[in-house]
């Protein structure tokens, strides 16, 4: 997810942190790669499952 440069803008105006357009571009990079890796971690988790899944599944049908 996107932050859009009004948004931060709001925010560091809130916050009275001065800053100019390279600063925000920079804080959208890290977001974008912060939120780049929680996608990749939750497609892992997901993979994780699912080799758990067939793994139990195939010794049961090993085992009969």
């Amino acid at each position: 997810m996107r932050y859009s440069k009004e948004y931060l803008q709001s925010h560091f105006d809130t916050q009275n942190i001065p800053y100019d357009d390279d600063d925000i571009r920079r804080v959208q990079m890290i977001l974008d790669f912060i939120s780049e890796g929680e996608e990749k971690l939750d497609q892992f988790d997901n993979i994780q499952s699912t080799k758990i899944f067939l793994r139990n599944n195939m010794e049961v049908i090993d085992h009969d």
